[in-house]
């Protein structure tokens, strides 16, 4: 039976460098990524065979984010792209607790 039970991650994302930087979530994945109040990526009502994107122009600096996850997926799920950063996983040196 269907839940409406979700993980929220909460956090800050330290930008290196300013410019586009593009998140995906994989296929089969539910979530819903924020950073400030834009939504970057949302499969929230429906998952999707194909991988979701999105783009957003980020200022260098801290960026407040939220990432909603169905029950039992981890968080690593979402990757990133940007300027001089390859397509990946989110690296620990980006991420914060407090800003």
């Amino acid at each position: 039976m269907p839940t409406n039970e979700y993980l929220l991650c909460e956090g800050f994302l330290k930008i290196p460098v300013e410019g586009d930087y593009t998140f995906s979530v994989p296929p089969g994945v539910t979530a819903l990524f924020r950073i400030h109040d834009a939504i970057v990526t949302d499969t929230a009502w429906a998952t999707s065979d194909q991988v979701s994107w999105g783009t957003i122009c980020l200022g260098a600096g801290i960026h407040s984010f939220q990432l909603n996850l169905a029950p039992a997926t981890s968080p690593d799920v979402l990757q990133i792209s940007g300027p001089d950063l390859p397509f990946g996983s989110i690296r620990a040196t980006m991420l914060l607790h407090e800003g």
